[in-house]
């Protein structure tokens, strides 16, 4: 994901710098959509490391509560 990403940005710059210069060309669309298309893998990968992070952290505190039980009870 990072790469991905990284290679995003330079992209992106390498688009802003165009746009700015007024150099656009018949691929400026279709770099803008491949820049939104990328946007959009990465919420949905981030979206889903942090669901991920959040049920280990459910299952961790759970696992945790069952050891301060059992601990309780001797």
């Amino acid at each position: 994901m990072s790469a991905n990403w990284q290679d995003g940005t330079t992209k992106l710059a390498a688009l802003k710098e165009g746009l700015t210069s007024g150099k656009l060309d018949a691929t400026t669309l279709t770099q803008i959509e491949s820049l939104k298309s990328m946007l959009s893998e990465t919420n949905s990968t981030t979206q889903a490391v942090t669901e991920a992070a959040n049920a280990s952290k459910t299952s961790a505190m759970s696992i945790y509560e069952a050891f301060k039980a059992a601990i309780a009870k001797k």
